[in-house]
């Protein structure tokens, strides 16, 4: 048994799709990591540092108040982004507002990609 870890270079990626569930968005391919058991792609690590702007709750009714927060918070976005050579964030919009998602889909210059339910973990480096 032989098992590797190797970055994902270009003739690697049509294999490496097929990790990708059907529906989620694919990953940057440029900070992706593979794990080969016997030379087969078995497994696809994503490494990097990502802007995301999470959570973000509103209280509905109040449109020209949360349009003005998401101004304001993608001048944010665009200068750490601009300070750590980042090209852009992600804002995860819940199924629960469809409307908001509309609005999203519509009136921002964004592309999106659904998520699916599942768990999130956290690694934290800092020991109390």
């Amino acid at each position: 048994m032989a098992i590797n870890i190797k970055p994902c270079d270009a003739k690697d990626i049509d294999e490496a799709r097929k990790l990708v569930p059907e529906g989620h968005a694919e990953p940057d391919w440029t900070s992706c990591w593979l794990v080969t058991d016997n030379e087969e792609i078995v497994q696809l690590l994503g490494a990097q540092i990502r802007l995301v702007v999470e959570p973000v709750y509103a209280k509905p009714g109040h449109q020209e108040a949360c349009l003005m927060g998401l101004g304001w918070i993608d001048g944010v976005m665009w200068k750490l982004g601009a300070q750590y050579g980042i090209g852009g964030y992600e804002l995860f919009i819940g199924d629960d507002h469809k409307d908001f998602q509309n609005f999203a889909r519509k009136r921002l210059p964004v592309s999106e990609g659904k998520e699916k339910i599942g768990l999130y973990y956290f690694r934290s480096f800092v020991t109390k």
